[in-house]
């Protein structure tokens, strides 16, 4: 039943899905208090907090506001690069079920709001694939990553990214490279360059910056969330395995989308236990390319029950760690 809804293809699951969410984005965002400013983090992620974050109610809608265009966002690279053949809305379902598992933890703002900039970084790269004359698709992913890691600091890593997705994309030479590097010390350059014209110390601002990357910021996992994220997990080495079977058949676009999503992955997982500052809040960031890897697996299993059971599974485990979000 559930996954037969989700195979529909219907604006309106999507629509009444953003209904659901909402309820419970805001039921229980409204339960947890909402600390006031002055808040702590990247400079611009300062910046956007200290205007859209002014109060309780406003904190949650562009929480939910920066939600839904990743999900949204999402969704329209599938329907752009068709890269499973279908126009699915279910990788806008599948983001919004792990990205927005967390709606009263403040942690996951400046993550949210990074997000964009990350997969429009993507973006930028696939579309570069077979680009002829010389683009500056790397200097563009490269500056959007930058920008990024001004709101959240372990986004720094995604640099690597770039310079995987120049060399799956692009016929890479030093050109391509110099241009992604370019691009990402950008948003540095011109940020360090305002503060020697407004006569602020460098030194402070670069060990504060620092201190954002490599403070210990990692939290332990309760019962419920441990739970969780084990069902996902589970469903998540399903689809792996579903996919390594199907991986050699798929174009060749497919192919190099799904290795650059891989290693988004990969970044995510290394970010977690390598950079201190990187707590429970970067499991947001996988989200996009999880929801690819779960769309593979429930639009082509043969296995209905199996797939229903996995749906099955991973709602009943949400519902569970929600639960106890709000007691």
């Amino acid at each position: 039943m559930l996954l037969r809804l989700l195979r529909l293809n219907s604006l309106w699951i999507s629509f009444i899905f953003i209904l659901i969410w909402g309820i419970v984005w805001f039921t229980i965002g409204a339960r947890v208090p909402n600390p006031a400013g002055p808040y702590e983090g990247m400079p611009m992620y300062r910046l956007a907090a200290s205007f859209i974050f002014s109060g309780g109610i406003l904190k949650q809608t562009a929480g939910f506001a920066f939600l839904l265009i990743t999900g949204l966002y999402t969704a329209s690279l599938n329907t752009r690069y068709l890269f499973l053949g279908s126009r699915s809305q279910m990788p806008f379902v599948f983001f919004m079920l792990m990205a927005g598992s967390r709606p009263g933890d403040t942690d996951i703002y400046p993550v949210l709001i990074a997000l964009p900039f990350i997969l429009w970084a993507f973006e930028r790269l696939v579309s570069s694939y077979r680009v002829q004359k010389n683009s500056y698709h790397a200097f563009e992913a490269g500056l959007l990553i930058g920008v990024a890691s001004f709101f959240y600091a372990p986004a720094m890593v995604f640099f690597i990214l770039v310079l995987v997705g120049v060399y799956l994309f692009r016929q890479p030479g030093v050109r391509e490279y110099l241009l992604a590097l370019t691009g990402y010390l950008l948003p540095f350059g011109f940020y360090f360059a305002g503060l020697f014209i407004l006569d602020k110390p460098l030194e402070d601002v670069t060990h504060e910056m620092f201190s954002y990357l490599l403070s210990p910021g990692r939290e332990s996992f309760s019962l419920a969330e441990g739970i969780w994220t084990g069902c996902y997990v589970f469903v998540l080495l399903v689809s792996s395995y579903f996919m390594i079977f199907r991986f050699q058949t798929r174009k060749i676009i497919l192919r190099r989308s799904f290795t650059l999503f891989f290693w988004w992955f990969v970044l995510c997982v290394v970010a977690f236990f390598l950079v201190p500052s990187a707590g429970k809040e970067i499991l947001v960031l996988p989200a996009v390319p999880v929801s690819y890897l779960f769309l593979e697996f429930f639009l082509n299993t043969k296995n209905k029950k199996w797939g229903e059971f996995l749906l099955w599974l991973m709602v009943i485990s949400l519902i569970f760690y929600l639960r106890f979000q709000v007691i």
